[in-house]
């Protein structure tokens, strides 16, 4: 009987969604004429040798077109300036479209995709990457610390989806299940654009795309107008509510051929103000961080590039929120157990990128050879426990300190072969190796310090192998269609220690998992505007040593463990939707539903045990996304964003955690002359209580008891660029000062925020 009331309402909310004569996502003043994607980095973008090319300077960044190009006063430049996150079809930013293994226009692309722009990065006074997701349709950001961030896409969170470096995955075998900071391992300074795919794409992205995937797009010399160049440039942001910090300093040029690009940056955050006078002590959230970035991109000839990137980044001290007994929360589900960590990432890729438009076997080629080295150390200091009745209760002083260091590295290759004018198959494949070291120490009174379960298998070993074929075919000037196929390959081993396992000592576990994958879309013109667009998706994702072999974790519930017995997630995908662009109004509206035959859930055991295992489920999620733009006038624009859902757990016949109902809407003003630009936004964003809770949501103790309550916040922002004189922004975010919590969060969202941010560029 739940099975056909599911299917019931997916068909009622398919039908709603095909019947909206309102499609919802789009550009400011969007063009005429349909933009096409510009040559994907997979493709190598056709770069010429300095001679023929531009010989006028780049236009610095943030700067709005020259009037005398034509472009209306209110429209987006080719930098993007977007009125909301999710950026337009025309001006789809980054190198690698997602969704399709070969170039492909945004407006004919089946699947639901959102692109963040240089221009609004840089509007947004964004301090951290995490903070930059958070208007986007069906995506939550949610944080444990002020230091963390985890991308959660349609309801799946963590490790369930795939984070990208210029389109190179970053997930470790230790990427916990649940949110921590992996979003924030990013200098946002550095970062050129982000794209997302909403949706499972395991067929181009392997392993763990289960709720989508995020592309993060580099900063790098684009200009080779002349033998030798040299430019750079200073930013910074100050936010009053997080008294924070953020300053980077870069340089970019190029001598000949070779193209560099490098940056620093340091980022400093003190106490935290949230709403109503909430405060949180610098003992609780200030915490350091540090980046340092450089690319080289060398032009062999005009069909072939190669490049070469290093990221480091390192955050000192990042404390836990939800381990202080703080006076804002509830007591008795707090005790005074300060936790802190040290984290660290150094990322490095070598690329070589062919590309020949002419007849022949292979078109565009790109092999890519990347390492990752992920370091963790976490300290906590065990000093009293809630005693359930509104205090605490000291306890015997507990010290201890946990190490882990996953080393990962590997080889993709990914190419396509035009098989015809309007027909392309794309394949590829990749083949990665990690090895995980993980220690901890504890010290109990007096004691002496002694050796304890590390939280991951210290022998632990995780490998991944997968090839894949994308097919796309635009058989008719209106129809696009895609297809693919992918095989996938992993093992893990390793020595479990968790909980349970020493009755018998510890569990070896040597586990095999393989599976053949699919998708499938079309994208249909109704009309030169408008498309009517549909997919079936499946996304995969093996167990890593986290789900198998995590010991011990202290999370908001109780103690987590591993489970060396699990499957493969697996989960299968229909959507539908309509998209329009037009030279006034733009956007989309989206329907999903994911069916989960097998999917990896936490199970909860109650007090006194408080322990945490993870299961095999079923379950589903429906869901429902839109955005839109409407052009007033040349200078003046309306917009609005939302998304909704519900997800359940069948397995366990309760609700599962997804994303709460999530609107934004807001108005624009832009003024460009010949040396200057200005623009003026104001806008609301709006979430809706969320009450449907699972076992697990209500013992989190970062969770209210009864649920999250429905907020709403007011907030204006504008900016100064004055081209070569440097660029200035202001924002006034939660103008009334709403205390609120975004959902699974261990502290409150910041309270009213002064931000300010310049860059100047020579």
């Amino acid at each position: 009987m739940r099975m056909m009331e599911k299917w019931a309402r997916a068909l009622g909310a398919c039908c709603l969604a095909l019947g909206a004569l309102i499609p919802a996502w789009g550009q400011e003043g969007a063009p005429k004429k349909e933009s096409t994607f510009p040559p994907t980095e997979v493709t190598a973008p056709k770069i010429t040798p300095p001679a023929p090319l531009p010989t006028t300077l780049p236009t610095p960044l943030g700067s709005m077109p020259d009037p005398g190009t034509g472009a209306p006063a209110g429209t987006n430049d080719v930098a993007g300036s977007s009125l909301f996150a999710a950026q337009g079809f025309g001006n789809y930013s980054g190198l690698n479209p997602l969704g399709t293994g070969a170039p492909l226009s945004l407006f004919n692309n089946p699947r639901s995709i959102a692109s963040l722009s240089p221009q609004y990065l840089q509007e947004g006074n964004f301090t951290t990457t995490a903070d930059a997701l958070q208007r986007l349709p069906g995506i939550l950001v949610q944080r444990t610390n002020a230091g963390g961030g985890s991308l959660i896409i349609r309801g799946r969170n963590g490790n369930q989806n795939v984070i990208t470096v210029d389109g190179i995955p970053i997930n470790d075998s230790g990427w916990r299940f649940g949110n921590v900071q992996y979003l924030n391992f990013f200098d946002p300074g550095s970062i050129q654009s982000i794209d997302v795919l909403r949706g499972p794409a395991s067929v181009l992205y392997g392993s763990g795309a289960l709720g989508g995937v995020l592309n993060i797009n580099t900063k790098r010399r684009t200009n080779f107008s002349s033998d030798f160049g040299l430019n750079g440039g200073l930013m910074g942001e100050y936010s009053s509510a997080t008294e924070s910090i953020y300053n980077r300093v870069e340089t970019e040029g190029n001598v000949g051929c070779l193209g560099f690009f490098m940056g620093g940056s340091y980022f400093n955050s003190r106490n935290w103000h949230s709403g109503e006078g909430v405060f949180y002590p610098e003992t609780a959230v200030g915490y350091d961080q540090m980046a340092g970035d450089v690319r080289f991109d060398y032009l062999l000839n005009e069909n072939a590039t190669l490049t070469f990137v290093y990221q480091h980044f390192f955050q000192n001290n990042v404390p836990r929120t939800d381990r202080f007994p703080l006076p804002q929360v509830d007591p008795t589900r707090f005790g005074n157990n300060p936790t802190s960590a040290d984290q660290s990432r150094d990322f490095g890729y070598l690329r070589l990128n062919l590309l020949d438009d002419a007849p022949g076997l292979i078109n565009s080629l790109q092999l890519t050879a990347f390492l990752q080295r992920r370091i963790e150390r976490e300290r906590d200091l065990l000093l009293a426990n809630s005693n359930n009745m509104g205090g605490l209760t000291p306890v015997t002083r507990r010290e201890r300190e946990s190490i882990e260091e996953v080393n990962y590295g590997g080889f993709d290759l990914r190419a396509y072969t035009r098989l015809g004018q309007n027909h392309t198959l794309s394949y590829g494949g990749i083949f990665t190796y990690e090895t995980v070291d993980g220690t901890r120490f504890s010290k109990t009174g007096a004691a002496a310090v002694v050796p304890a379960t590390p939280t991951l298998p210290p022998d632990g070993a995780y490998r991944q192998f997968g090839l894949f074929l994308f097919d796309t075919w635009t058989p008719t000037q209106d129809l696009t269609v895609t297809s693919g196929v992918r095989y996938s390959d992993i093992n893990a081993k390793g020595t479990a220690r968790f909980l349970g396992a020493g009755v018998n000592g510890p569990v070896k576990f040597d586990k095999q998992f393989s599976d053949w994958v699919g998708e499938a879309g079309f994208n249909y013109r109704l009309t030169d505007n408008l498309a009517f667009l549909g997919s079936v998706s499946q996304g995969f994702r093996a167990p890593n040593l986290e789900d198998l072999g995590a010991a011990e974790r202290q999370t908001g519930v109780g103690i987590d463990n591993g489970n060396v017995d699990l499957n493969s997630d697996q989960v299968i995908n229909f959507e539908t939707g309509f998209r329009y662009l037009g030279e006034r109004f733009s956007g989309q509206v989206t329907f999903y539903h994911t069916n989960a035959n097998s999917l990896i859930a936490r199970t909860f055991t109650p007090p006194p045990g408080n322990t945490i295992t993870r299961q095999n489920s079923e379950g589903f999620t429906d869901g429902i996304e839109f955005e839109a733009q409407y052009l007033l006038t040349d200078a003046i624009s309306v917009f609005v964003a939302g998304s909704d859902s519900y997800a359940y757990n069948e397995s366990r016949n309760e609700p599962a955690r997804t994303l709460p109902a999530f609107l934004t809407l807001g108005s624009r003003y832009t003024y460009r002359a010949q040396t200057f630009s200005f623009f003026l936004e104001g806008f609301t964003d709006m979430m809706s209580a969320y009450r449907d809770l699972g076992a697990f949501d209500r013992n989190d103790i970062r969770v209210p008891i009864g649920g999250e309550a429905a907020w709403q916040t007011f907030n204006v922002r504008g900016g100064l660029d004055l081209q070569r004189g440097g660029r200035f922004t202001m924002g006034w975010y939660n103008l009334f000062d709403q205390n609120y919590r975004i959902l699974g969060s261990g502290l409150d969202a910041p309270g009213s925020d002064l931000r300010v941010g310049y860059e100047l560029r020579f």
